[in-house]
């Protein structure tokens, strides 16, 4: 009796097994949809307004030479985001019915037996136009999907797989520093249009016609006044949460979000240098060999004062029958009796004033200051060209 019950439970686990491993073979064989969105021949799933898409679905299976003889489906598209650009069209010879207002895309077929061979076998494609943005990535859908054998017996139900879609309009904004500046003289912000995942700039969202990023100016008077001058061009855009850059790379970049861009700006200090007030008529300043009666220069801040960048000064060509001799400057950081305001760190707007002596008088006098031929602490400014020699107006 025990041998008896044993032999039933040991053909019931065989049943069993054999039952689950013939229902894991038709689920593995069963044929599917899948739905594929195509621009340019290629599958995407992130497009642009304006871009053309095929969608294409296809029957697929793993059974080779699956046998079918019924296909139907109805696909759904937003109309909000879509045109209908080309009518439906079916490979197997499926009827096929649209209805652009509602956003449906129709097929139904039934004849004689198919093979589905490599795997999948086209059914049905059209084509849409992206006529709008959307943050939504379920613009279309499958449903109602039945695929039937030649007796009518049902092969599957529903989409393997539904389609994932985002439509982009792309923004990069272009913005001042108001406080500092401008861009193209006086446009507060200037929108460029980008493509997703795509170098290049755009005037608008039909991506035809090249955007130019704007010029960025300055409020401030660069050639005599403290204030701010426009960053050099490497590092003249700053993006939020990023490092600055320049123009050119970001014309080069490709982009997956709107992103914003701030203009950026040095300060910058109006070094002042002088005669003494008691010492007008002792002495003067020199700049390349040439008298000047106000001298200055503009340094970005941070910047260290040479010995080329200070005028020379010049006390015996003012009363050569009795010289005065030069002592020493002040201003600054400068304490003492200083030789010269060279390794002096701009950090604000300062002015230097030169202290001349008598001849019999005890002081400091000129350590070998350079013959002077320009003052200057940069060579040049993005759009401001030459910067000028001390004494220029």
């Amino acid at each position: 009796m025990k041998k008896k019950v044993l032999n039933i439970l040991t053909l019931l686990l065989c049943l069993l097994l054999a039952l689950g491993a013939t229902a894991s073979a038709a689920s593995a064989e069963s044929p599917g949809f899948a739905v594929t969105i195509l621009r340019d021949g290629a599958a995407v799933q992130h497009i642009n307004i304006g871009d053309v898409i095929t969608v294409r679905v296809d029957v697929t299976s793993s059974q080779a030479g699956l046998s079918y003889a019924g296909v139907q489906a109805t696909l759904q598209y937003d109309v909000d985001c879509f045109t209908l650009t080309d009518e439906p069209s079916s490979a197997i010879g499926g009827t096929t019915s649209s209805d652009p207002a509602a956003g449906t895309i129709r097929l139904a077929r039934f004849g004689s037996q198919l093979q589905l061979t490599g795997g999948k076998a086209e059914v049905l494609t059209f084509q849409l136009t992206a006529t709008a943005a959307s943050s939504s990535t379920s613009l279309i859908s499958l449903s109602g999907g039945k695929v039937t054998s030649y007796d009518g017996t049902a092969l599957c139900s529903g989409a393997t797989a539904q389609p994932t879609l985002a439509i982009h309009d792309l923004t990069v904004t272009f913005q001042p520093d108001a406080a500092k500046g401008k861009l193209n003289g006086g446009t507060n912000t200037v929108v460029a249009h980008v493509r997703y995942g795509e170098a290049g700039l755009y005037t608008d969202s039909t991506y035809s016609t090249r955007f130019t990023v704007p010029t960025v100016t300055t409020n401030t008077d660069v050639t005599k006044e403290s204030g701010w001058r426009v960053a050099d061009s490497d590092t003249l855009w700053k993006p939020d949460g990023g490092s600055p850059t320049s123009a050119a790379s970001i014309a080069s970049s490709t982009f997956t979000e709107d992103k914003s861009f701030t203009a950026q700006y040095t300060a910058i200090w109006r070094v002042d240098f002088k005669v003494a007030a008691e010492d007008a008529a002792k002495g003067q300043l020199l700049v390349g060999g040439t008298p000047a009666a106000a001298p200055f220069l503009i340094a970005d801040s941070g910047a260290v004062l040479k010995a080329a960048d200070i005028p020379v000064p010049d006390p015996a060509s003012v009363n050569t029958s009795s010289p005065y001799k030069f002592s020493h400057w002040t201003g600054g950081s400068l304490s003492g009796t200083a030789a010269s305001p060279a390794g002096e760190t701009i950090t604000k707007a300062t002015t230097y004033t030169a202290h001349d002596r008598g001849a019999g008088q005890r002081g400091r006098g000129p350590r070998g200051e350079p013959d002077h031929r320009r003052a200057r602490v940069r060579s040049s400014w993005p759009g401001a060209g030459e910067v000028h020699a001390p004494g220029a107006a």
